[in-house]
């Protein structure tokens, strides 16, 4: 079978913090068909508030996986979707009076690794 990756980056909009409110990290977990897969993330200033997942399965007995993220006890609840050839997602949310955003910008094809 085929493999695949997903890659999520947290962009916050908060100008560059101005307020003191952002956190140090945040927890995002992958889902696979709605289902944890893997440990949970942590997204933070030192990792770039970035995580990828490689090496993940694009299909399981024929049929392609959705993989989906999930901001863990935070505002923004699915961060993106990923099904291969699809364009990439944005949600956003707000939190403590400032928008943050989890975008999937760098999420890649079915056929592509980061």
């Amino acid at each position: 079978p085929g493999k695949t990756s997903v890659k999520v980056t947290k962009a916050w909009n908060d100008s560059n913090d101005q307020d003191g409110l952002r956190p140090n990290e945040i927890k995002v977990q992958l889902k696979a068909d709605g289902e944890p897969y893997g440990k949970e993330e942590s997204l933070n200033a030192e990792n770039g508030w970035s995580h990828t997942w490689d090496d993940l399965d694009e299909k399981k007995a024929g049929t392609e996986i959705v993989y989906t993220v999930e901001e863990v006890k935070g505002t923004v609840q699915t961060v993106c979707r990923k099904r291969s050839k699809s364009p990439d997602s944005e949600v956003s949310g707000s939190r403590r009076g400032f928008r943050n955003r989890i975008l999937s910008a760098d999420i890649s094809d079915i056929s592509a690794h980061i």
